[in-house]
């Protein structure tokens, strides 16, 4: 069935003797992933990478950034503001193996502690990507972000491949219906109605997608990151 692996950097660093190995990964998981580590040191602050559909954005509270050598097959997921790759996708078999060059989970927690020399108490922002780039594996993995949907509505969220996204919603009551869709992990800079004679802007703030359907009636909205 496939699925998706995905590790932060400084993967099996250490021999079994506890000394530092020739290749990073580690045990042979460079194979795996496909990539190999050139460099690695203390990230200085947020660290910017954009995605290649043109999405962009920092990875906050990372101690820790990866330089990749890549191998042929790798697809590169995210890339740093010099353009190396920051993260690598390798396909094996019906899955894929993803290795980041920073951690995209700290900058997401609201208080993390890595030893005693990191603590982080602000929670993630508006800019941050490691959300949405784990989000893309996920789907890639056949998991699909939440939508959060007023009581008698079923919608689904479509991927389109530019980065842009289609939501239909369907309300299931004779009675029209008005609430917001909320769209968990995903920044959403605007929206557009686009089943009508014409397309018209929709109302799109931090709470989600504005949505008004008629009794047993149905919407169409375009999303743009």
């Amino acid at each position: 069935q496939g699925g998706c692996l995905l590790s932060d950097p400084y993967l099996c660093a250490l021999t079994p003797d506890r000394e530092l190995d020739i290749c990073v990964p580690g045990r042979g998981l460079d194979r795996l992933f496909g990539c190999r580590e050139d460099d690695i040191r203390r990230a200085a602050g947020a660290v910017a990478l954009s995605l290649p559909d043109g999405r962009h954005g920092v990875v906050r509270g990372s101690p820790l950034q990866a330089a990749w050598v890549a191998s042929a097959r790798s697809e590169v997921v995210a890339s740093y503001a010099d353009g190396s790759p920051a993260v690598l996708s390798h396909r094996v078999g019906a899955g894929r193996a993803v290795l980041s060059g920073v951690h995209l989970g700290v900058g997401w927690s609201p208080e993390v502690s890595l030893g005693d020399d990191l603590r982080l108490l602000e929670g993630a922002v508006a800019d941050d990507i490691a959300a949405e780039i784990v989000l893309d594996c996920a789907s890639d993995a056949g998991v699909r972000s939440t939508l959060r949907l007023p009581d008698g509505v079923v919608a689904s969220l479509l991927e389109v491949p530019d980065g842009r996204a289609i939501v239909v919603a369907m309300n299931l009551r004779p009675e029209p219906v008005r609430g917001v869709v909320a769209i968990e992990h995903r920044a959403v800079a605007g929206a557009t109605r686009i089943d009508g004679p014409a397309d018209v802007p929709a109302e799109i703030s931090a709470d989600g997608l504005a949505l008004e359907l008629p009794g047993l009636g149905c919407g169409v909205f375009l999303l743009t990151p």
